[in-house]
C-alpha cells in the first residue's frame, strides 16, 4: 500500500492520474489557514447539502493560529468537523476505498494523511415487505442492498450491547464491506473466528453478490442439504443469532447468510412440509399391514431426537 505524501502537488497528481475519465470524481482545491487543501468526492454517493454546512463551510472558514501542519490537521478534526463518522486514511488505498462509500476526503498540504468524513446520500430502496420470505402476521420489512442500512434494521430489533457487527472487507481488486453479526455471550468465539478466517481465506477480487460466500462457508461433509443458510428478514435473522448462529452481511444484496445451517431447517418450507406429510401417510397406511413399520417411523420420524434415549 502507497502511503500519502507530504507535499500537496504529489498528492493532488495521484488523485487527478488514478481518476482520470471518471466523470463521477470531484475534487475542490482550496486554502484554509495559509495552507492548500483540496476536498475529494463521488458525485452521487454524498449529501451535498452536508457537504458543504457540516464540511467545507467549517473548514475553510476555521480561524487556526500558526502552528505545524499536522497540529492544524488535528485541530481541524476536533473543533472544526461536524461529522460524526470521521475518520483518518494513511494511504491512497484506504482514502479510495472511503472515497467510493460515500465519504468526503480532505488532504492538507504537509500532512501525510487524510480526514475522511462520512455523509452519505445515494438513492436507496425501502424497506419493503420481502417478496421470497412473504408472511401474513409478521413484520412487513427487508434487508435492503445497503449494509449500513442492513445493520440499523438489525439493531433497531436487537436492542442489546451483546450484539456486535464486525466489518471486515474482502476483494483484492475491489474492496467489498462485508459484516459479521453475533452475539459475544451466545454465539462462540471459534464459530466467529472460523467464519472470519474461511471468508479472508477465500482470496476473491471482488464480491459481486452473496452466493460467491457460500462455497467457503458450506461444510465439508457430502450431503443434499447445504450448511449455509439465506434470509431477507431482520425478524428471522434476529431469531437466529439469538440461537447463537453467526450471520455475513454483504454490500449490494438484501439476502443474508447465517451459519450453522442445521437439518431441521431444511424443513421449514411447504414442500419439504408437503414431503413429510406424505411419509407421514405412507407410513399411515403402511401400518395396517404391519405394526412394526408404523412403530418405526413413528420412534424416526414423530419423536423430537432429545426425547430418544441414549441407551
Amino acid at each position: 500500500m502507497e502511503n500519502l505524501r507530504r507535499q500537496y502537488n504529489d498528492n493532488v497528481q495521484k488523485f487527478k492520474a488514478d481518476f482520470a475519465d471518471c466523470s463521477d470524481f470531484l475534487l475542490k482545491e482550496a486554502e484554509t489557514g495559509g495552507r492548500k487543501c483540496f476536498f475529494a468526492v463521488m458525485d452521487g454517493l454524498v449529501d451535498s447539502l452536508q457537504l458543504g454546512q457540516m464540511i467545507m463551510g467549517p473548514v475553510l472558514g476555521a480561524q487556526v493560529e500558526a502552528c505545524p501542519p499536522g497540529e492544524q490537521f488535528r485541530q481541524l478534526m476536533r473543533t472544526c468537523v461536524q461529522s460524526v463518522e470521521l475518520k483518518e486514511a494513511k494511504t491512497f488505498e484506504d482514502a479510495y476505498y472511503y472515497l467510493m462509500s460515500g465519504f468526503c476526503v480532505f488532504v492538507l498540504d504537509g500532512c501525510p494523511r487524510a480526514m475522511v468524513m462520512g455523509i452519505q446520500g445515494w438513492t436507496k430502496r425501502s424497506t419493503d415487505e420481502p417478496e421470497s420470505e412473504s408472511n401474513v402476521r409478521g413484520a412487513k420489512e427487508c434487508f435492503v442492498e445497503s449494509v449500513n442500512d442492513n445493520k440499523a434494521l438489525l439493531r433497531k430489533r436487537m436492542k442489546t450491547h451483546h450484539l456486535k457487527l464486525r466489518q471486515i472487507q474482502l476483494g483484492t481488486a475491489a474492496p467489498t464491506p462485508v459484516v459479521l453479526a453475533f452475539l459475544d455471550d451466545r454465539a462462540a468465539a471459534e464459530l466467529v473466528n472460523a467464519v472470519e478466517q474461511r471468508l479472508k481465506d477465500a482470496h476473491l477480487n471482488t464480491v459481486a453478490d452473496y452466493g460467491e460466500l457460500v462455497p467457503f462457508l458450506d461444510t465439508n461433509m457430502r450431503s443434499f442439504f447445504s450448511a449455509v443458510g439465506t434470509t431477507e428478514r431482520p425478524d428471522v435473522l434476529a431469531s437466529k443469532l439469538y440461537e447463537g448462529r453467526v450471520a455475513v452481511l454483504v454490500e449490494g444484496t438484501p439476502f443474508v447468510l447465517y451459519v450453522p445451517y442445521l437439518f431441521s431447517d431444511n424443513f421449514q418450507f411447504w414442500y419439504f412440509r408437503v414431503f413429510a406429510r406424505g411419509v407421514c401417510g405412507a407410513g399411515h397406511f403402511s401400518s395396517r399391514t404391519d405394526s412394526h413399520q408404523f412403530a418405526v417411523y413413528h420412534c424416526v420420524g414423530r419423536v423430537p431426537y432429545p426425547a430418544v434415549p441414549d441407551e
